[in-house]
């Protein structure tokens, strides 16, 4: 078995998606820093709060949306593995658009640096 469907398994049979790791972090805010869709939308067939904070007092969608100031530890694994849209590894710009798209949300305007780029 893929980790992703022990995880969706857990949370079928009754586990807590609001969940938070020895440090504090809620499970949505780990699955959106590793990157990995299939545990975010697990978490959201099992009713994740998506309002959660973190420590630093950040929801996951600001966190994808890089609105977390950098720390020491917390950017271990922030960059994803190359932005496969799927499963582990994608980038926090795919996981900031799955978190709007399950939460109900618009999408994000484009950057500013983006907008320039593009004319």
């Amino acid at each position: 078995r893929k980790p992703e469907d022990a995880f969706a398994l857990l949370l079928a049979s009754g586990a807590n998606p609001n969940a938070k790791g020895p440090d504090g972090v809620p499970l949505l805010h780990q699955a959106a820093r590793i990157g990995n869709l299939e545990m975010i939308r697990a978490l959201a067939t099992a009713k994740v709060d998506f309002t959660q904070k973190n420590n630093e007092g950040f929801t996951a969608l600001d966190v994808a949306e890089g609105k977390q100031p950098p720390t020491g530890g917390g950017a271990r694994g922030a960059g994803g593995g190359g932005g496969r849209g799927r499963g582990r590894g994608a980038n926090q710009q795919d996981v900031a658009k799955l978190l709007r798209e399950l939460m109900g949300l618009p999408p994000a305007p484009p950057a500013p640096a983006a907008a320039e780029g593009a004319q």
